[in-house]
């Protein structure tokens, strides 16, 4: 018996609680999340790959 996946099910709850989360007023404005993980992104792009021409140029980018 193959063995299941816990992608879906991690998906639903992070999901729902997001949506809790928005519904109550507890996260703020879709918009400024958005801006926040693009931030987050390039930021981990940067210190991930370290300093070279594609870190550079997708880093700032994102950010």
């Amino acid at each position: 018996m193959p063995q299941a996946s816990l992608a879906l099910p991690l998906f639903l709850i992070v999901a729902g609680a997001v949506w809790f989360l928005k519904t109550t007023g507890i996260l703020p404005a879709t918009a400024t999340l958005v801006a926040i993980g693009l931030v987050v992104a390039g930021a981990a792009v940067l210190v991930m790959d370290g300093i070279n021409k594609q870190s550079v140029v997708s880093g700032p980018l994102l950010i």
